[in-house]
């Protein structure tokens, strides 16, 4: 009996030494084939359309999900006593093609000049914003190969290659001010990286979660 358990204990401990040296194994070899991070998400080339004169809004013809052609109108303003040239001053039109993703304005309200009533996003020029660790970042080069995977399609995995590598922190462009205290705590910065993804007739929509995996070797 006696046997017995030393030679369970033995197997046990045989296991777990595996079992270790497998983790080591697994952490070793994807950190040293592939940079990680759940910090990305789905992003967009977008544009506003804005209007072109200060008057009272007296149509706003789309919403949020419509598809739109470069040119189309997208709302109109008051163009009692304008001329020719306010009368298309008065016309709101699609800068770009693409999908609707936002509308601001009320008819019958007042709109200054220069104000967004749509923000139109082009879903040919779809792309993955990945914040990187600032410790990872000499590993990063343009043209690597990215696995992708999107909340909005769980399962699914899209290629990607690196496109862009921005040269300054997330946190450089925060309008918030900077801490000044006497004391600090020092935090791992991101660097955002552009990456552009091969996403088939999938309709991604901006914002969505995703996950990148980084092909380094």
């Amino acid at each position: 009996m006696e046997i017995k358990r030393k030679r369970l204990i033995t197997l046990v401990a045989i296991v777990m030494v595996i079992v270790v040296i497998g983790i080591i194994v697994y952490y070793w070899y994807n950190g040293t084939h592939y940079v990680s991070t759940d910090n990305a998400s789905v992003a967009s080339d977008t544009s506003n359309a804005i209007t072109l004169m200060s008057a009272r809004l007296t149509e706003l013809d789309v919403k949020i999900g419509d598809t739109v052609q470069k040119n189309d109108i997208i709302a109109r303003q008051d163009m009692t006593g304008q001329n020719s040239l306010g009368v298309e001053a008065s016309v709101v039109r699609a800068p770009i093609s693409g999908d609707v993703i936002q509308t601001s304005g009320t008819v019958g309200e007042i709109v200054p000049a220069g104000t967004p009533v749509a923000i139109i996003a082009d879903p040919a020029k779809m792309y993955i914003t990945a914040n990187i660790a600032e410790t990872s970042l000499q590993k990063i080069k343009t043209g690597q190969t990215v696995d992708v995977t999107i909340d909005q399609f769980a399962g699914l995995r899209f290629e990607g290659k690196i496109a862009e590598i921005g040269q300054a922190t997330s946190s450089f462009f925060s309008i918030l001010p900077q801490q000044t205290s006497g004391t600090f705590t020092k935090v791992v910065q991101t660097i955002p990286v552009k990456i552009t993804i091969e996403k088939g007739d999938y309709k991604l929509v901006p914002g969505a979660n995703a996950s990148v995996r980084i092909h380094i070797k």
